[in-house]
């Protein structure tokens, strides 16, 4: 059922195909320790899974970051497993996998339409921003491009194929396809396009279905015992696990209520994508940027449309019909677009239009030396389209503050730092997810591990060392709390202070500092893992509505669980509370007995409160299970003092 030919040798075909695929692996693997300039943190979240798998945490879905379907992750602590718990190594598996994925675009393009489609086909993908862009990043979504370019180079060979071998082709396709719904969820459009897919072919092409309706059959059946197992998680075990996705849903909502507008916006918008408006979101984008970021790929991109829609009696052509706006439909409903996540699976037949141009004006072409121009046309084209992508994903796109801010290009910059540092001294940093992420970033990010991190939120708090020097990280993107770090951290001295080449603002400071005891109070009152060395309320009276204030000084005694947590209660005489804080400012796992913590408590006195004295008191808990750690005369509280609220 191949439709369309174009007459290439086998020694250029694999010549072609081969340089082909040494361009897309240069575009991916180049400085792939620099771009992107960070990490992102669903990469974070991802990588993490994939660490809790080699430790022996087995899913079928992974709700971390708003729900993940588990392929890649399995993909990626296998190579873990191989190749280290690294940035480099998750980097490194997203890279391979596009790689993969221009190969599998190639080999289904040339079952559909020939060896000159295929080729032209792969040549976009390998130098397109789009498909390299996911090709760079770890995150799963590269793999739906993958997994349905292999599902329909397999359904397409076993239509081709006689009864029994149409039967084994159709069981590997279906084995295909229900891995796909591993992949993402822009994966669960595609029952759809193969289902009218089937009905097109049982009308308009009888005959040729007659013979292999039953491999048609069995892929489906494959595919869904395949998919069966997540299916059954997400519908009957956690139905509440995507409930992001019906947040996304308001404009097919407003269309269900007759309000067609929202709908029609977004999909112009995603109609847009190719040549007019690409995603605005610099996360996965030159904010901006189509698809087709030069006129005359455009211009191919819709003349190839209108050669499918010509031809569309022909089953490869009416398969991109309906691949195409089936696969765009999940960002056509949804708010923002365009998105090139939700897109991808388009992806693979986006690149086949622009090449069905190519060959059906190369076709015409007499003699051969016309058609020898043309394809050295085509070159020059994807060359000048391949010098775009250079320059707007390794010049541009990194330099951008916000992209600096989402790929968290301060800590990759402070890891380097302290790689290239001879010092050992321990750190002290400060970040906006002390407990999890930050930790995380820090341990893909770097190579030795002869030095101790550790975790606290300068805003609020401040640790100090017991004995010793500790080196002090302060991002660029938050400023500490100055009375806090003048009394504590005051006479530590910068060390390092480096700047963004061109603006000249700092990226992170480093200061050091000589550790010293924090003097007790008359009484130290110890929780086991937690002493309480003394308190202080700094604002002992205050108004109804106004904000009371509290400092408490602990030193570290044993292993702090995570999640722990600090309470402060004002209680009137009868116990009834009045106002509360809680938390903890510190990274649990990284601290160590001995460690010094400063926790500052702010907490408002309600408005409605009756002037009085009333009493301060202070536990410890773990937030997850509430449950209370008590002090060696079996109470779970300490009386710290009294505010009066005048």
């Amino acid at each position: 059922m191949t439709q369309h030919a174009t007459r290439i040798t086998h020694h250029v075909e694999w010549s072609g195909i081969i340089v082909i695929l040494l361009i897309a692996a240069t575009f991916r693997l180049a400085a792939l320790d620099a771009v992107p300039p960070g990490l992102h943190h669903d990469e974070v979240i991802i990588a993490q899974v994939a660490k809790d798998i080699l430790r022996g945490r087995l899913a079928i879905y992974f709700p971390e970051g708003y729900g993940h379907e588990p392929l890649y992750h399995y993909i990626l602590a296998g190579m873990f497993a191989i190749g280290g718990a690294n940035e480099f190594t998750l980097r490194l598996t997203t890279a391979l996998l596009g790689i993969l994925a221009v190969a599998a675009g190639w080999r289904m393009a040339r079952t559909m339409f020939g060896p000159g489609v295929a080729l032209v086909s792969a040549g976009w993908m390998a130098i397109s921003l789009w498909p390299i862009f996911y090709s760079r990043i770890g995150l799963r979504n590269i793999t739906l491009p993958l997994m349905i370019s292999l599902t329909t180079w397999l359904f397409w060979r076993s239509l081709q194929e006689k009864l029994v071998s149409s039967k084994k082709t159709g069981f590997w396709a279906g084995i295909a396809f229900g891995l796909t719904f591993y992949t993402y969820q822009g994966s669960r459009v595609f029952p759809l396009v193969f289902i009218i897919l089937a009905a097109y072919l049982a009308v308009f092409h009888k005959e040729a279905f007659a013979r292999n309706w039953k491999g048609v059959v069995l892929f489906f059946v494959v595919a869904a015992l395949v998919a069966a197992p997540l299916a059954h998680y997400l519908i009957f075990v956690s139905p509440q696990a995507e409930a992001r996705v019906g947040n996304l849903m308001g404009p097919l909502q407003a269309l269900f209520a007759g309000n067609p507008t929202q709908v029609l916006q977004l999909v112009m918008a995603t109609a847009g994508m190719f040549t007019v408006h690409g995603d605005g979101v610099w996360l996965y984008n030159v904010g901006g940027r189509p698809v087709f970021p030069e006129p005359v790929g455009g211009a191919l991109f819709y003349i190839g449309l209108l050669v499918a829609l010509w031809r569309w009696r022909r089953p490869a052509y009416a398969l991109l019909l309906i691949w195409l706006p089936a696969s765009l439909a999940p960002a056509a409903v949804t708010w923002p677009a365009p998105d090139f996540v939700r897109t991808l699976g388009a992806l693979p037949a986006t690149f086949i239009f622009p090449a069905l141009a190519v060959t059906t004006i190369a076709n015409t072409l007499r003699p051969r030396r016309l058609q020898l121009a043309c394809a050295l046309t085509v070159i020059a084209l994807l060359a000048w389209n391949a010098a775009l992508t250079a320059r707007d994903y390794f010049t541009i796109w990194p330099r951008n503050a916000e992209v600096r801010w989402l790929y968290q290009t301060t800590w990759t910059q402070a890891v380097r730092w302290l790689d290239a540092s001879p010092d050992t001294t321990p750190v002290a940093a400060s970040g906006l997810k002390i407990h999890d992420l930050d930790p995380q970033t820090f341990d893909l990010l770097m190579r030795r591990r002869d030095i101790k991190v550790k975790w606290f939120d300068c805003r609020t708090s401040i640790l100090l060392p017991s004995a010793g020097v500790m080196r002090y990280v302060s991002p660029d993107f938050f400023q500490c709390d100055a009375n806090l770090w003048t009394r504590f951290l005051g006479t530590a001295r910068i060390i390092a202070g480096p700047r963004w080449p061109g603006s000249g603002e700092a990226i992170f400071t480093v200061h050091q500092l000589e550790g010293e005891e924090i003097p007790p109070g008359p009484s130290v009152t110890s929780w086991g893992i937690l002493e309480l060395l003394k308190s202080q309320i700094t604002r002992p009276a205050v108004a109804p509505g106004a904000e009371a204030e509290l400092l408490t000084f602990w030193r570290v005694t044993g292993r702090v669980p995570a999640p722990t947590a600090i309470f402060v209660h004002v209680v009137e005489s009868d116990g009834k509370l009045r106002a509360q804080w809680d938390g903890f400012d510190f990274g649990e796992s990284q601290l160590e007995p001995g460690d010094q913590l400063v926790e500052r408590h702010r907490f408002v006195i309600p408005a409605d409160t009756a002037p009085g004295t009333y009493r301060v008191v202070v536990g410890v808990y773990n937030p997850a299970t509430m449950r209370r750690f008590t002090l060696p005369n079996g109470d779970d509280d300490l009386l710290l003092g009294t505010v009066s609220v005048r």
